[in-house]
């Protein structure tokens, strides 16, 4: 049996570590509202979960192929978070209410997080040196690899929902349109200069 204990808390440490992924859970909560935060987490712990796979799989031609499409999606990352921050930038907030937020569309938010994860075009390596540190591959079973493919989205996710929870709270402190107009700009320009990292960064 791997020991999947050891795994969870080693992955969930690491979730708790400020990235840009991290910074992009903080940036669509703090602009659109918890539940884009909380759906972002989502599509970043998706993207993990698809690394993961990979890894487990252990077959060169997935990771070959994955490496192929992984250029692609970097830009398409990209695009997709400058698109973000421009429709930020163009908002006009409301005081926040008992309400939910209803700005821009959930969709948006899970694949921003699953986009900026698969964009990471070394995780999939970080994944394969991590296994043999955990799991013996050999003897690894299907049960096994469902468990810690669970076990993952729930490392990775709760961190992340984590962040979006301490924005939030820190979002309902500046109740008023005029400062919610400077977070959502602020917040904006943080995803235009993720998206230019995107961009600008080598395969």
């Amino acid at each position: 049996m791997p020991d999947l204990t050891a795994w969870f808390f080693t992955l969930f440490l690491l979730a708790l570590m400020p990235t840009g992924s991290g910074l992009l859970v903080v940036s669509n909560t703090l602009g659109r509202g918890l539940s884009h935060g909380v759906v972002t987490a989502l599509g970043i712990a998706a993207g993990d979960i698809c690394f993961i796979l990979i890894a487990v799989s252990g077959l060169a031609v997935a990771a070959g192929v994955m490496a192929d499409y992984l250029p692609y999606l970097k830009y398409v990352g990209g695009v997709w978070l400058l698109w973000l921050g421009i429709l930020l930038w163009r908002s006009r907030p409301h005081a926040i209410t008992s309400e939910p937020a209803r700005t821009g569309s959930h969709f948006t938010g899970f694949m921003a997080g699953l986009l900026i994860t698969l964009a990471d075009q070394k995780a999939v390596l970080f994944y394969l040196g991590l296994f043999p540190a955990f799991f013996d591959m050999r003897n690894i079973t299907a049960t096994d690899v469902v468990a810690i493919v669970v076990l993952a989205g729930f490392a990775v996710g709760i961190p992340k929902v984590i962040y979006a929870l301490a924005a939030h709270r820190a979002r309902m402190y500046f109740n008023k349109p005029g400062l919610l107009t400077i977070i959502n700009r602020l917040t904006g320009s943080v995803l235009i200069l993720l998206a230019g990292v995107l961009f600008v960064s080598r395969p």
